[in-house]
């Protein structure tokens, strides 16, 4: 008589195969994941980047570095002001002069050091992975 059918020996040998193969093709989605996550998140900073290296630029082109930590600009014209606000950093200013507006998200520090500007962008990839990117802008005399 032929029966139709799988014998355990089978069986066993496909549920062998599948138990080892199917840890590796996850591992394998979870690290190209995450350096889809890591490679937009490095062009998420560089974009940050050049658009806040072009307004630090325009404004200090056109002169009224005020001395201190903060960093403003007191243009008669046109007076503007670089804050941290919910790890947003914005360029404030009067409406004449573009307004208000953010420039770069996910800031974690901003600070005025010497010859230029310190950011530290932050941010949770995954809950235990914490990127940390570090840019230096230097202020350039006009």
């Amino acid at each position: 008589m032929n029966q139709r059918g799988f014998t355990m020996v089978e069986l066993a040998i496909v549920v062998s195969i599948a138990a080892i193969l199917l840890p590796l093709v996850y591992s394998f989605a979870w690290h190209l994941e995450s350096q889809r996550a890591l490679v937009q998140w490095n062009l998420e900073v560089a974009d940050a980047t050049r658009s806040l290296n072009e307004e630090l630029r325009l404004d200090r082109r056109a002169g009224g570095l005020v001395a201190g930590p903060a960093l403003r600009f007191d243009r008669p014209t046109c007076p503007a002001e670089y804050l941290l606000v919910d790890q947003t950093l914005v360029r404030r200013a009067d409406a004449a002069c573009a307004g208000d507006r953010g420039l770069a998200r996910n800031v974690g520090s901003f600070e005025r050091v010497d010859g230029g500007v310190e950011l530290i962008f932050v941010r949770a990839l995954r809950p235990e992975q914490v990127h940390r990117t570090t840019i230096f802008l230097p202020l350039e005399a006009p």
